[in-house]
Order: structure tokens, then sequence, then C-alpha cells
């Protein structure tokens, strides 16, 4: 008999504390499920008041190029580039505007299905607006420059330049549209079901809107997995998560600062040889060479940027070992892009001796340099090309490393060092 009451206390008391563990892990997820609520509305809060600012920005600009358009009167080229970066700034307010509207309505207590297909056509508009400034940015350019400087300091670009010089910069901002639009086409049929491509989609949207929708991805997934986990489950997946975050915290800083340090050092050559294709447009050879190597360094500065948004994305509550292969991944994407660099080097230090002898010593070389030596040192690079693409192949884990890792900007080392964090062993006290 009192081995049975002893049983049924024990049991009595095994239930109590179930019914306090179970209460604790529910206080536990509204805890969590506050805590990423408060930060997803303080995500959106911080993107409208940078929508703000920028609906603040875009009015300044369009007020101002009003006053510029009324007060050239007849001046039809200078009316004419003021009305096409008018066309172009609407658009970007358009946007603007609506997003606003949709983000002061968006309730986001109600369905996820309903808020998820809110934030989708958010995005989706982004998106469209982000690729048209793109395919017109460089036909809008020469109108913005030749704007600025009649604005901003009364000079007549349009007199002082050279009118071969505007018509090719002209020429080339318009074929620049078609060929935009196709290679878009291209890449998205290719490459629409990759993860990378789908991130860097998403960074075009721009920073503070990808944060604010990555925010809410982390709160609806969260109440998805309500729906279909158990409470210490959830539980267990956020305390991994925040312990790897702990332990990489450091070499992923230091990763992405080296990205963040290639981004800036690619937009000073970027500013440069955009300054030389609208001085040198007349030149045909000069301002086929100045836009090359400008692509070319805008490559280097997408290749970054793509790399610091998949970091961005590292699901942190992911076995080491995943996260391990994922961060392999990215450093052997970016060494291959700049091995692929590499080759092509020999072609691109031609296109680059002409920009530095004309816009640094102020020396044609295309008029200087006979044509059997030009074909001569042409056909050498592609020599040199084509040796160093058949190495490549050979052995790429040792084709010029040293070399391979400054183009990466020294994203090999921190890698190492933070997949070794990763798969270090833990002691119990950890």
């Amino acid at each position: 008999m009192n081995n049975e009451l002893d049983l049924d206390v024990l049991r009595g008391q095994w239930h109590a504390l179930d019914d306090r563990l179970d209460a604790s892990l529910e206080l536990d997820v509204a805890a969590l499920r506050r805590t990423l609520s408060d930060r997803m509305r303080s995500a959106f809060r911080r993107h409208s008041r940078w929508l703000f600012v920028s609906l603040i920005f875009d009015a300044a600009a369009v007020a101002a190029l009003l006053v510029f358009t009324f007060a050239q009167g007849g001046d039809l080229p200078y009316l004419l580039s003021a009305i096409a970066l008018l066309l172009g700034l609407s658009v970007q307010v358009a946007t603007d505007i609506n997003e606003w509207r949709v983000l002061r309505r968006l309730d986001f207590d109600a369905p996820v299905v309903e808020v998820r297909a809110s934030i989708a056509g958010v995005r989706s508009r982004r998106l469209r607006t982000t690729g048209m400034i793109l395919l017109l940015a460089v036909a809008l350019w020469t109108p913005f420059v030749l704007v600025t400087f009649r604005g901003v300091f009364g000079i007549d670009l349009y007199r002082a330049l050279p009118w071969s010089v505007l018509a090719a910069n002209f020429a080339l901002g318009i074929a620049i549209i078609p060929l935009g639009f196709w290679l878009g086409r291209m890449i998205d049929r290719h490459f629409r079901d990759s993860s990378g491509y789908a991130q860097f989609i998403d960074d075009a949207a721009g920073r503070s809107w990808n944060a604010a929708a990555g925010s809410w991805n982390a709160y609806a997934h969260l109440r998805d997995e309500l729906d279909t986990n158990e409470v210490s489950q959830i539980l267990a997946t956020r305390t991994r998560r925040l312990e790897q975050a702990g332990r990489i915290a450091m070499p992923l800083r230091r990763l992405k600062r080296a990205q963040k340090s290639g981004i800036a050092l690619a937009i000073v050559p970027i500013i440069l040889l955009a300054t030389f294709n609208i001085t040198h447009g007349g030149m045909p050879l000069l301002i086929a060479s100045g836009v090359l190597l400008h692509l070319a360094c805008v490559a280097i500065m997408v290749a970054n940027i793509a790399h610091l948004g998949a970091l961005a994305r590292l699901d942190l509550a992911a076995t080491p070992s995943f996260l391990a292969e994922r961060l392999e991944w990215m450093a052997s994407q970016r060494e291959r892009f700049a091995r692929g660099l590499l080759v092509i080097a020999p072609l691109l230090a031609i296109p680059l001796t002409l920009v530095i002898g004309q816009g640094v010593f102020g020396i044609d070389l295309t008029t200087r340099m006979p044509w059997p030596v030009g074909i001569a040192v042409g056909t050498i690079a592609m020599i040199v090309a084509w040796w160093l693409a058949r190495r490549s192949r050979r052995d790429p884990g040792h084709f010029a490393q040293r070399v391979v890792d400054a183009l990466c900007v020294d994203t090999r080392r921190h890698t190492r060092a933070a997949i070794a964090v990763l798969l270090a062993p833990r002691s119990d006290s950890d």
C-alpha cells in the first residue's frame, strides 16, 4: 500500500515538474517571438526612415531639375538632358511613394501568406526599378555630368567638348540598353534556380530593404515552426545559432571587412575610368579600352558585393560541417573568378597601357604605335593568355596563388580561420 502511495506521489511530482518545464519552454518561446517581432518592426522603422530621407532627396533633385529646366529656356541640348533625368528620377520617386504607402498599411499580425505577398510585391517593384536604372545608367551618365557642370559650376561642356566625344558617349549609352537587357535575360534564364544568384538579386533591392525583409522572414519562419515543430526543438535550434554566431563572429567580421575593402578599392578606378571615358569619347580605341577596363572593375566590385551578401545570409543554425562547406564554396568561387581575371590580364594590359598613356602622360599610343607592332603585341598577349588558361585548368590550386589571394583581398586566409574555429573540438565547459 505504501509503495502504491509513494508511486502516486512520485508520479504527481513528475507531472508537476513536466508542467513547469512546459510552462518555462512556452515562456522562452514567447520571449523569442517577442524579440524577433520587435527586431522586425525596428528594421522596418529604420527602412521607413531611410525611405523618407530618400523621398526628401528625390523631391529636392526634382525641384532642382525643374528650376534648371525653366532657367535654360530655349537651350535645347540642356533642356532635353534635364527632361531625360527628370523622367528617370520620376520612376524612382513613384516606386518609393508606392512602397511608403504599402508599408504604412502593412499589418504584421495578419496571416503570414498575406504579409508575405505584400512584401514580395514591394520587392518585385524595387527590382524592376533597379534593373531599369542599371540599364539607363550609362545613357544618363553624360546628361547628368553635363547638367551638373552647367548648373553647379556654370561650365558649358556641350560647347567645350568636341561633338565627337558627346556623340560617342551617347551612342555607347544607347547601345548598352538592348545589350544589357539581352544579357540580363540570358543570365536570369541560366541562373534562375541558383541560390547565389537569388542572393545577388536580393542585394540589388537595397541594403535597408534587404535587412527589413530578412527580419520579417526570420519572424515568419518562427511562426511556421511553431505550427509544425516542438517547442524544445525550436529552442535548441536557436541556441545552436547563438553559440555558433558567438564562436565565428570575429573571423566572419574580418572576412566581411575584406570584402568591403575590395568594394572600396574597385570604386576608385571605376570613377577615374568613367571620367576618362566621358572626356575621350571621340577616340574609338581609347573609349573601347576605357569601357573594357570599366566593366572589369565593375565585375570585381560585383564579386565582392555578392560574397558579402552570401556571408550575411549564412544560416548559423546549420551544422558546423555544413557551414564550413558553404564558406569553402564561397572562397572557391571567388578564387575561380580571380583566376579567370588573371588569365585575361595580358589582354587587359593592352587597353590599360593605352588609357594610362593618354590619361596620365597625354600620349596617344594608338597613333604613335605602328600597326605591325600593335598586331604583334596583341598576338603575344593572346598566346600568354592561352598559356595561363592551360596552367589554370591543369593545377588550379597552385596557379599563381599569391596573386589570386591578392585579387580576392585575402579571402582564403580569413575563410580558413573561420573554418578552423567552426571545426575546432569543444570542451564540455563550452
